[in-house]
């Protein structure tokens, strides 16, 4: 009797212990579903079953904020975007090229910060943590508008030298824009001193926003014509995460969106807006001074390029054609004058202009 029960009872007992396995695999594929239920980027891979499961909350999200360096355009901040959401654990990346910053939500459980940062810099990028300066917002934000940056060395002294001044709380500069915002207490120092350091450094600021007030931009939309569509735009934008107001400008179809930078940024409200279908918008273009030097120093520069042109190509020719034509070769090279050939003194002629 006891032989009968041990073989009528050993296959329930591998049937439940089937069944708890069985159990078992479904939670673990629930809890994948129910951590990647977000909206993904499409390259990024599902969440791992980590096996710190038992000891880590996975449903633990952080926030990290990094200034990225190295950025000139919106395809290096796509980029960036890219190479962080690929990373496990990320659950929304945004990154600002006006203040050089990236914002990454993840999930501590699959990633870490540092995981985060190596990923921008294998992008090409440089990138360091910010430390939390909530404690510093009740400062004045001035923004100027500095000419005479060339690389990223200029603005990198720039930015270094401005927050060594007594008050200055923090200073950003971006090379792209040619735009530096800088949170001070204008009680210690004021915009025009700000304008004063940064000309001492060798190059022009120009002021564009003065006293306490957020980050604000203004967007030119297009497709826009009714008030139902411009309504339409505004109720977009104030539900967005970091905008504090919208005011629009019926006359000149203009949107001023004012915002939160640790939030939100001016590529966010672009994309927005476009997702609608129908509308588009493109930041303000510069006006007036700056934008009227802006052409003044290209045309400055073409102008000069074309002449040095000219007398590049016939040192071209001289150094890497004419050497090689047999009777021009002899001319050239055995002609003396002062111990120089008569090729290597036209060079000298040619290229002086060019050097100077």
């Amino acid at each position: 009797m006891q032989s009968l029960m041990k073989v009528v009872l050993a296959p329930r007992t591998g049937s439940a212990t089937e069944s708890e396995r069985r159990k078992k695999k479904k939670e673990d594929v629930l809890l994948e579903r129910s951590l990647s239920s977000s909206t993904r980027y499409p390259s990024m891979p599902r969440y791992p079953l980590s096996p710190l499961h038992g000891e880590v909350d996975v449903s633990e999200i952080r926030k990290a904020n990094l200034k990225v360096t190295g950025m000139e355009c919106a395809a290096c901040a796509g980029s960036i975007e890219k190479a962080v959401k690929r990373l496990p654990g990320i659950e929304e990346a945004t990154v600002s090229v006006l203040q050089n910053r990236a914002q990454v939500v993840y999930r501590p459980a699959f990633v870490q910060e540092e995981s985060i940062r190596e990923a921008i810099e294998d992008a090409g990028f440089e990138a360091e943590a910010i430390v939390d300066d909530a404690g510093q917002r009740s400062g004045s934000i001035s923004r100027f508008r500095i000419k005479g940056m060339t690389c990223t060395s200029c603005s990198n002294s720039i930015e270094s030298s401005l927050k060594k001044l007594d008050g200055v709380q923090k200073a950003v500069v971006a090379l792209a824009t040619e735009e530096c915002e800088v949170r001070h207490d204008a009680g210690v120092i004021s915009h025009v001193q700000l304008a004063a350091a940064i000309d001492d450094l060798g190059y022009e600021a120009e002021l564009l926003i003065a006293g306490e007030e957020t980050n604000r931009i203004r967007l030119q939309l297009e497709g826009v014509t009714a008030a139902a569509d411009f309504q339409l735009v505004k109720e977009m934008l104030v539900a967005l995460s970091g905008v504090t107001s919208v005011d629009l400008d019926f006359s000149n179809a203009m949107v001023t969106v004012s915002y939160e930078p640790d939030r939100a940024g001016p590529r966010t409200f672009i994309e927005t807006i476009e997702q609608a279908g129908v509308f588009t918008a493109k930041l303000e273009a510069p006006r007036g001074r700056g934008s009227h030097d802006r052409g003044l120093e290209i045309q400055h520069h073409k102008k000069y390029f074309l002449w040095s042109l000219v007398f590049t190509v016939p040192v071209f020719f001289l150094s890497m054609v004419f050497m090689y034509i047999p009777g021009i070769m002899e001319g050239l090279e055995h002609g003396r004058l002062n111990g120089l050939s008569i090729g290597a003194l036209l060079r000298w002629i040619l290229a002086t202009p060019v050097q100077f």
